[in-house]
């Protein structure tokens, strides 16, 4: 379903709410019984033009897109905050440094997840430690990941947002934001985000006396998700209203400071307006200062973090192509002499390591959609044809990583 950008009548709405609100007002998608009310914000459901049904809905439930609340709002009435800690003796980060963001696709909530958790750890572990980087901001982490990523990797900074990690059924554990560190912060805060899915989105603050970190995880959802091709516009609200939140935020707690905006925000970094709506808001961001610190340093490389052409693991999964920059870092200087800038970025995490025989039949029975559609694995990318079966390629993580170096300039 394509929508248009005014608001306006439409007979796919209900009677009692006829005007479908456009693209560029703050409840696009919705349905309402004035036009006026299409920019009001509000967190209760609302109407909306069921646009998925059948086989098409089916499907996106498999993926966690069961949508009888997409009509909801996301901007919070108010922080909800899932864990804190504020330390006494803490740095200051240095003249130079560096940051990775990373979605590593911890999500456990079954068994064939879990499983194929422990298939990718190796990979992923390694991937890691590669980049060196000074500070680590991860997107779903799972109980079950940091079991995997704890004593490798954790265990080897100064510094982890919540060591005592336990699963908390108040929380969706398998999104949340979690920050690794070589150097102690002043403050922490980790907060639950709402949401238009069965699940909260989540942030991480890091308060450094010359620097805050925002680690985020917005809304998932798009027009290149399974099932869920006509209704993109509600994820698209829920993230622009999350943007907004920050926005508003960083306005009232943290506006002449060093900012570092970073994580897996869930939709093209590079795209348009029209094809994502939410992209106004990370603009009215830059206007304030934030910089795309990888697009700023690298003006034609696409810089894709998910890319099916490379990302062969995420294909054979759900067997859709995917093009996008979902994963950044943005700064934004301080008002003060002592201004971070960036200088060096770039994206990780695209190599592959082959599965055996026997784990590459089990990705193609229990992962890949490559069954259900009745395709033969032959059809799925990088596979290898061996004399006694095949063997199937997986990545990482489904996203790739991107690292990017800071430096101070002190100016007079």
């Amino acid at each position: 379903m394509e929508y248009i950008e005014m608001s306006k009548k439409d007979i796919r709405c209900k009677k009692t709410t006829p005007y479908l609100c456009g693209t560029r007002a703050l409840g696009r998608g919705l349905c309402v019984n004035s036009v006026d009310k299409c920019n009001n914000r509000t967190r209760r459901n609302r109407n909306f033009v069921l646009n998925t049904t059948g086989a098409a809905a089916a499907a996106g439930t498999d993926f966690g897109y069961n949508i009888k609340n997409i009509g909801r709002g996301c901007y919070p009435s108010r922080l909800r905050v899932d864990y804190e800690k504020i330390n006494k003796v803490y740095d200051t980060v240095p003249e130079r440094f560096s940051i990775m963001t990373y979605n590593i696709w911890g999500l456990s909530v079954t068994p064939n997840l879990k499983h194929l958790i422990d298939l990718r750890s190796k990979l992923l572990i390694k991937t890691v430690l590669d980049q060196d980087a000074d500070m680590l901001c991860f997107q779903e982490m799972s109980e079950h990941m940091l079991d995997k990523l704890k004593r490798p990797i954790i265990d080897k900074y100064k510094f982890a947002s919540e060591p005592a990690y336990k699963f908390d059924n108040r929380r969706n554990r398998d999104v949340d934001t979690y920050f690794v560190s070589k150097y102690t912060p002043k403050r922490i805060g980790v907060y639950g985000l709402p949401g238009v899915l069965e699940y909260k989105n989540s942030m991480c603050v890091v308060e450094f006396p010359n620097l805050i970190i925002f680690n985020l995880y917005l809304q998932a959802g798009s027009k290149s998700s399974i099932g869920q091709e006509m209704n993109w516009i509600h994820y698209s609200r829920c993230r622009f209203d999350l943007l907004n939140f920050v926005y508003d935020m960083i306005e009232k707690n943290y506006k002449n400071m060093n900012i570092i905006i970073c994580g897996d925000l869930n939709f093209h970094l590079d795209g348009t307006i029209n094809d994502w709506p939410e992209v106004a808001m990370l603009n009215k961001l830059k206007d304030t200062g934030f910089v795309d610190t990888f697009r700023h340093l690298h003006t034609s490389k696409t810089g894709f973090t998910e890319d099916t052409d490379l990302n062969m693991m995420r294909y054979n999964y759900k067997l859709l192509n995917k093009f996008y920059r979902y994963d950044g870092l943005f700064i934004k200087p301080g008002a003060d002499a002592h201004r971070f800038v960036s200088v060096k970025s770039r994206v990780f995490g695209q190599e592959l390591m082959y599965l055996n025989v026997k784990e590459s039949e089990w990705f193609y029975k229990n992962m890949s959609q490559a069954v259900k559609l009745g395709l033969d694995v032959s059809k799925l990318k990088g596979v290898k044809m061996l004399d006694r079966g095949y063997s199937l390629p997986i990545n990482a993580s489904d996203h790739f990583g991107v690292i990017t170096h800071f430096k101070q300039i002190k100016e007079k």
